[in-house]
Protein backbone atom coordinates (compact mmCIF):
# COMPACT_ATOMS: atom_id res chain seq x y z
CA UNK A 1 0.00 0.00 0.00
CA UNK A 2 1.25 3.48 -0.75
CA UNK A 3 1.84 5.28 2.14
CA UNK A 4 4.68 8.02 2.03
CA UNK A 5 6.42 10.00 -0.61
CA UNK A 6 10.18 10.84 -0.52
CA UNK A 7 12.79 12.56 -2.22
CA UNK A 8 16.48 11.40 -1.79
CA UNK A 9 18.99 12.32 -4.93
CA UNK A 10 16.26 13.78 -6.66
CA UNK A 11 14.20 10.15 -6.74
CA UNK A 12 11.11 9.45 -5.65
CA UNK A 13 10.59 6.35 -3.12
CA UNK A 14 7.45 5.63 -2.43
CA UNK A 15 7.40 2.79 0.77
CA UNK A 16 4.60 0.69 2.99
CA UNK A 17 3.38 2.36 6.51
CA UNK A 18 0.02 3.31 6.62
CA UNK A 19 -2.68 3.27 4.00
CA UNK A 20 -2.95 6.73 2.47
CA UNK A 21 -6.73 7.42 3.25
CA UNK A 22 -8.32 10.54 2.30
CA UNK A 23 -9.10 11.35 5.76
CA UNK A 24 -5.94 10.41 6.60
CA UNK A 25 -3.96 12.88 4.06
CA UNK A 26 -6.84 15.55 4.79
CA UNK A 27 -5.57 16.21 8.57
CA UNK A 28 -1.88 16.28 7.10
CA UNK A 29 -2.23 18.96 4.94
CA UNK A 30 -4.44 21.19 6.99
CA UNK A 31 -2.03 20.58 9.71
CA UNK A 32 0.90 21.60 7.49
CA UNK A 33 -1.40 24.90 6.15
CA UNK A 34 -2.00 25.50 9.97
CA UNK A 35 1.59 25.66 10.05
CA UNK A 36 2.55 28.15 8.00
CA UNK A 37 3.85 26.02 5.32
CA UNK A 38 3.36 26.73 1.32
CA UNK A 39 4.32 25.12 -2.19
CA UNK A 40 7.19 27.19 -3.62
CA UNK A 41 10.15 26.29 -5.44
CA UNK A 42 13.30 24.66 -3.92
CA UNK A 43 15.47 23.93 -6.55
CA UNK A 44 15.87 24.20 -9.96
CA UNK A 45 13.73 22.66 -11.90
CA UNK A 46 14.23 19.13 -13.22
CA UNK A 47 11.46 18.31 -15.97
CA UNK A 48 8.81 20.67 -17.54
CA UNK A 49 5.25 19.46 -16.69
CA UNK A 50 2.34 20.81 -17.91
CA UNK A 51 0.47 23.46 -14.89
CA UNK A 52 -2.38 21.13 -14.92
CA UNK A 53 -0.39 17.92 -14.00
CA UNK A 54 1.28 19.46 -10.74
CA UNK A 55 0.15 21.11 -7.37
CA UNK A 56 1.60 24.61 -6.63
CA UNK A 57 -0.60 25.54 -3.55
CA UNK A 58 -1.72 23.45 -0.14
CA UNK A 59 -5.20 24.48 -0.76
CA UNK A 60 -5.28 22.73 -4.61
CA UNK A 61 -4.33 19.28 -2.68
CA UNK A 62 -6.73 19.63 -0.04
CA UNK A 63 -9.30 20.70 -2.86
CA UNK A 64 -8.31 17.80 -4.87
CA UNK A 65 -8.81 15.58 -1.54
CA UNK A 66 -12.19 16.24 -0.79
CA UNK A 67 -13.14 16.36 -4.60
CA UNK A 68 -11.93 13.45 -6.76
CA UNK A 69 -8.89 11.46 -4.60
CA UNK A 70 -7.55 8.77 -6.76
CA UNK A 71 -4.60 7.27 -5.11
CA UNK A 72 -2.76 6.54 -8.49
CA UNK A 73 -3.14 10.14 -9.98
CA UNK A 74 -2.81 11.97 -6.74
CA UNK A 75 0.84 10.26 -6.62
CA UNK A 76 1.45 10.98 -10.74
CA UNK A 77 0.53 14.57 -9.36
CA UNK A 78 2.79 14.64 -6.26
CA UNK A 79 5.56 13.24 -8.08
CA UNK A 80 5.36 15.83 -11.16
CA UNK A 81 5.08 18.49 -8.05
CA UNK A 82 8.42 17.35 -7.01
CA UNK A 83 10.07 16.83 -10.84
CA UNK A 84 9.01 20.36 -11.24
CA UNK A 85 11.57 21.67 -8.20
CA UNK A 86 8.57 22.73 -5.98
CA UNK A 87 7.97 21.27 -2.31
CA UNK A 88 6.78 22.58 0.80
CA UNK A 89 8.64 25.71 2.11
CA UNK A 90 7.84 27.88 5.40
CA UNK A 91 5.83 30.71 4.82
CA UNK A 92 8.72 32.48 6.94
CA UNK A 93 9.87 36.17 6.67
CA UNK A 94 12.98 35.73 6.38
CA UNK A 95 16.11 32.73 5.66
CA UNK A 96 18.33 31.69 8.24
CA UNK A 97 20.98 33.88 6.64
CA UNK A 98 19.64 36.82 6.52
CA UNK A 99 18.72 36.41 10.19
CA UNK A 100 21.94 35.76 10.85
CA UNK A 101 23.37 38.81 9.00
CA UNK A 102 20.59 41.13 11.68
CA UNK A 103 22.74 39.27 14.56
CA UNK A 104 25.85 40.07 12.96
CA UNK A 105 25.09 43.70 12.65
CA UNK A 106 23.72 44.16 15.99
CA UNK A 107 26.99 42.56 17.51
CA UNK A 108 28.74 45.30 15.75
CA UNK A 109 26.34 47.83 17.38
CA UNK A 110 27.41 46.36 20.87
CA UNK A 111 30.84 46.41 20.36
CA UNK A 112 30.47 49.82 19.21
CA UNK A 113 28.28 50.71 21.83
CA UNK A 114 29.70 49.02 24.59
CA UNK A 115 33.47 48.21 23.79
CA UNK A 116 34.31 51.92 23.27
CA UNK A 117 32.59 53.92 25.91
CA UNK A 118 33.56 51.94 28.66
CA UNK A 119 33.82 53.77 32.41
CA UNK A 120 36.19 53.00 34.72
CA UNK A 121 33.83 50.66 36.86
CA UNK A 122 33.02 48.76 33.93
CA UNK A 123 34.54 45.30 33.30
CA UNK A 124 35.50 44.49 29.96
CA UNK A 125 33.90 41.26 28.58
CA UNK A 126 36.77 38.92 28.53
CA UNK A 127 36.30 39.57 32.75
CA UNK A 128 32.42 38.93 32.40
CA UNK A 129 31.42 35.42 33.89
CA UNK A 130 28.54 33.32 32.19
CA UNK A 131 26.05 34.58 35.19
CA UNK A 132 26.65 38.01 33.97
CA UNK A 133 25.73 37.21 30.25
CA UNK A 134 22.68 35.35 31.24
CA UNK A 135 21.65 38.41 33.63
CA UNK A 136 21.96 40.66 30.31
CA UNK A 137 19.59 37.75 28.40
CA UNK A 138 17.00 37.87 31.16
CA UNK A 139 16.37 41.44 31.45
CA UNK A 140 16.22 41.39 27.62
CA UNK A 141 13.64 38.82 27.93
CA UNK A 142 11.72 40.43 30.54
CA UNK A 143 11.38 43.48 28.26
CA UNK A 144 10.67 41.14 25.01
CA UNK A 145 7.70 39.55 27.47
CA UNK A 146 6.42 42.58 28.23
CA UNK A 147 6.49 44.24 24.35
CA UNK A 148 4.35 40.65 23.22
CA UNK A 149 2.45 40.95 26.24
CA UNK A 150 1.25 44.40 24.68
CA UNK A 151 0.77 43.07 21.75
CA UNK A 152 3.97 45.03 19.97
CA UNK A 153 5.81 42.58 18.11
CA UNK A 154 7.97 44.28 16.68
CA UNK A 155 9.79 45.35 19.44
CA UNK A 156 9.35 42.08 20.92
CA UNK A 157 11.12 40.66 18.44
CA UNK A 158 13.62 43.53 18.55
CA UNK A 159 14.80 42.18 21.95
CA UNK A 160 15.20 38.98 20.87
CA UNK A 161 17.72 40.22 18.32
CA UNK A 162 19.60 41.71 21.50
CA UNK A 163 19.19 38.45 23.25
CA UNK A 164 20.52 36.23 20.31
CA UNK A 165 23.68 38.76 19.81
CA UNK A 166 24.24 38.56 23.63
CA UNK A 167 24.45 34.88 23.61
CA UNK A 168 26.83 34.91 20.60
CA UNK A 169 29.13 37.38 22.73
CA UNK A 170 29.18 35.30 25.52
CA UNK A 171 30.00 32.20 23.19
CA UNK A 172 32.67 34.14 21.93
CA UNK A 173 34.34 34.44 25.18
CA UNK A 174 33.77 31.35 27.06
CA UNK A 175 33.63 28.87 24.24
CA UNK A 176 30.56 27.06 22.57
CA UNK A 177 30.45 23.37 22.72
CA UNK A 178 29.54 21.25 19.72
CA UNK A 179 25.92 20.02 18.93
CA UNK A 180 26.54 16.52 19.14
CA UNK A 181 23.77 14.99 16.70
CA UNK A 182 22.21 11.08 16.96
CA UNK A 183 22.87 9.30 14.04
CA UNK A 184 18.77 8.62 14.37
CA UNK A 185 17.80 12.37 13.46
CA UNK A 186 16.77 12.66 9.97
CA UNK A 187 18.74 15.70 8.06
CA UNK A 188 16.50 15.36 5.00
CA UNK A 189 15.19 19.08 4.45
CA UNK A 190 12.96 18.27 1.24
CA UNK A 191 9.16 17.20 3.56
CA UNK A 192 5.73 15.85 1.59
CA UNK A 193 4.54 13.58 4.46
CA UNK A 194 4.27 12.28 8.15
CA UNK A 195 2.69 10.42 10.64
CA UNK A 196 3.57 10.09 14.55
CA UNK A 197 4.21 7.47 16.18
CA UNK A 198 0.66 7.02 17.47
CA UNK A 199 -0.63 6.30 14.52
CA UNK A 200 -1.98 9.96 13.50
CA UNK A 201 -0.93 13.03 11.60
CA UNK A 202 0.66 15.89 12.35
CA UNK A 203 1.46 17.67 9.56
CA UNK A 204 2.53 17.22 6.04
CA UNK A 205 5.89 18.69 6.76
CA UNK A 206 8.37 15.37 6.97
CA UNK A 207 9.05 12.23 5.10
CA UNK A 208 9.93 8.94 6.49
CA UNK A 209 10.62 5.64 4.49
CA UNK A 210 10.12 2.59 6.25
CA UNK A 211 13.24 2.05 7.59
CA UNK A 212 12.77 5.31 9.45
Amino acid sequence: MIVSIKIKSDNIFVTPRKPLTVEYLLIGFKNTLKDEYEIGVVRKELNPIKPTQIFTTINEIIEYLETNYIESDFIYFIQNTLDCGLDLKHGRKLERYDVYKLIDDERNYQDQRWNTNLSEDDAPDKDKPVAEWLNYIEYHLGKSKTADYNLNKEESLSELRKIAALAVRALEIHGCPERITESNISTNSNHILTNTNSGGVDSATNLYNANG
